[in-house]
């Protein structure tokens, strides 16, 4: 598990670099999938930018679990990291965060390198 203040500084670096995410947002009955940018990383609030189409906020109470991810030391094989984006073009994913609250509630935000 990884603390606020370190998920914080990924996402805050994220935000300062400009670096493509996809987020990934799954609950008993909500499911939703974007791509986008960090623009805003507070104590409780992830802000995802959705290039022309607004923006996204996570609001992220204490019941929050945090970890990083990180596909290389966890040896998850390339064509695990693979997917088609929304556009149906070929995406690789990289290191992230996972999240997790109850009740079964959870938030995937994952670099994309290619």
């Amino acid at each position: 598990m990884i603390s606020r203040s370190e998920a914080n500084d990924l996402v805050s670096k994220w935000a300062s670099e400009g670096t493509r995410l996809r987020v990934d947002f799954r609950s008993v009955d909500t499911n939703f999938s974007v791509e986008g940018s960090m623009e805003l990383a507070a104590e409780d609030i992830f802000r995802v930018r959705l290039r022309d189409a607004g923006f996204i906020e996570f609001h992220l109470d204490s019941f929050w679990g945090l970890e990083y991810f990180d596909p290389n030391s966890t040896h998850v094989p390339l064509d695990r990291r693979i997917s088609h984006n929304h556009a149906g073009e070929v995406q690789e994913t990289a290191a992230g965060i996972v999240g997790w609250s109850k009740p079964e509630r959870y938030l995937f935000i994952l670099e994309i390198v290619g």
